[in-house]
């Protein structure tokens, strides 16, 4: 019985292990393994077979023995002799990976799949390693670099796409609202290739254009957007506005009057409208009008031909005494220089018989012009104050305010240059006091 007793015991003891034991635990998670494959997998270089057995089999007993120490031994043993061994750096970033060294790894894969980008191996690890640290677009794109040639990559890229697309959403915004243009730009084209018809891609779209002044990108954008919300006021203000400028005229015109009749009793829908007008009547003058707008800064010669042409009773009306400038002479805007200056908007030096066309124009010169514009007309505007034609910059700036041709007295500065935009802007608010249709 003695003898039993320790037998009973011993096989006891046996039958706990085998019932109650836990088995060997996994090196790592089933779902986390299935980024971790061979460090050859699409490696586009070629591997010495020496060394690619030694990589694989390293890579096998990682995942069967969970010997981190093991791997990174191996892997600083062949890196030692061939720093440039991305089989090898992979290897050990899987190690790290499955230490929970995911920043470390990160950093170790960053340069490999920049240099590769359907390098698979090292693209899944990346991707995980990324969601891991939360770094989702850099995730995304690591698996839709290799999603035509891998279905766990396609099946995760499509997965995260929704959050990685607002994450990289809200970092263009933040960039835009810094003033980091270019930034935003290049944020932009990754967003683009990810959803190129999302509402959201196509409202960034247009405002990172709008940020650059890529009129025509934004146009293309907000024509697309126009189609989904055909309610929305701004967005077909803003495309009518570009329309007319570059794109469609009569499109852009359409666009306004079915504005103005939604809005009838809204004041920035009517001021819509006239702006509309004023630049549909410049799209039916010569190209030359048209191309003075975009100068950064007008001659006078350049004001002259802006009024000659946008304002007809200057064309066609009758002209006072003839006066003579020697320097328009060879010109090739003399006859609309003769015009304006024969209706008395623009002067020329009596004593010197100049007009100075290639003088650059000065903003005190431009309000002048439209001032003696509106004192053409009969019985008088209020506004000029029975000032037919104001002498100082100072009473020519205040005039100026008075008949809304400008804002305040910031937007005077007598001797600044003049953009073709603001010259035209002058010209728009003058027919406006005209009653031009």
């Amino acid at each position: 019985m003695r003898r039993l007793v320790p037998l009973t015991l011993l096989l006891a003891l046996a039958l706990g292990c085998v019932t109650t034991g836990a088995g060997p635990q996994e090196v790592v998670s089933r779902e986390d393994r299935y980024y971790l494959v061979s460090p050859l997998e699409r490696y586009p270089l070629a591997v010495g077979s020496t060394t690619s057995r030694r990589v694989e089999e390293g890579h096998t007993d990682l995942l069967q023995k969970g010997d981190l120490d093991d791997a990174k031994d191996l892997t600083a043993e062949l890196l030692g002799r061939n720093p440039d061994l991305d089989p090898a750096r992979v290897l050990r970033a899987q190690a790290e990976f499955i230490g929970g060294e995911y920043e470390r790894a990160y950093s170790g894969l960053e340069p490999i799949v920049r240099e590769h980008p359907t390098y698979v191996s090292a693209q899944l690890v990346f991707g995980r390693t990324a969601e891991k640290l939360g770094n989702l677009v850099e995730a995304l794109e690591a698996y839709r670099n290799i999603a035509e040639v891998n279905q766990l990559a396609k099946s995760r890229a499509l997965s995260l796409e929704p959050r990685a697309v607002e994450i990289m959403s809200l970092r263009i915004e933040d960039s835009l609202d810094k003033g980091h243009t270019a930034e935003a730009e290049n944020q932009l084209v990754r967003l683009q290739e990810w959803a190129p018809k999302a509402d959201r891609t196509l409202e960034l779209t247009a405002r990172v254009a709008r940020a650059s002044d890529n009129r025509p990108d934004e146009l293309e954008a907000l024509r697309s957007l126009t189609v989904r919300r055909p309610d929305d006021r701004d967005l077909l203000a803003r495309r009518g506005q570009l329309e007319l400028e570059i794109g469609d005229p009569a499109a852009g015109m359409r666009l306004f009057e079915d504005l103005a009749a939604r809005y009838p009793d809204d004041p920035e829908v009517e001021g819509a409208l006239v702006r509309a007008r004023f630049l549909w009547r410049l799209q039916l003058l010569p190209a030359e009008v048209e191309a003075l707008a975009d100068k950064m800064e007008l001659t006078r010669a350049d004001l002259a031909a802006m009024v000659y042409w946008l304002f007809p009773d200057i064309r066609y009306g009758r002209a006072g005494g003839a006066r003579i400038a020697n320097d328009i002479l060879e010109h090739p805007q003399r006859d609309q220089i003769v015009r304006v200056v024969n209706s008395g908007i623009m002067d020329v030096d009596h004593s010197l018989h100049r007009f100075e066309p290639y003088r650059s124009l000065r903003r005190n010169e431009a309000m002048t012009a439209m001032l003696r514009l509106l004192a053409r007309r009969q019985p008088p505007f209020a506004c000029l104050g029975g000032a037919a034609a104001p002498n100082s910059a100072q009473e020519v700036c205040n005039v100026s305010i008075a008949c809304g041709l400008v804002e305040n007295e910031l937007d005077c500065l007598p001797t600044g240059p003049v953009p073709g935009t603001e010259a035209l802007d002058l010209c728009r608010r003058t027919q406006e006091h005209l009653g031009a249709e």
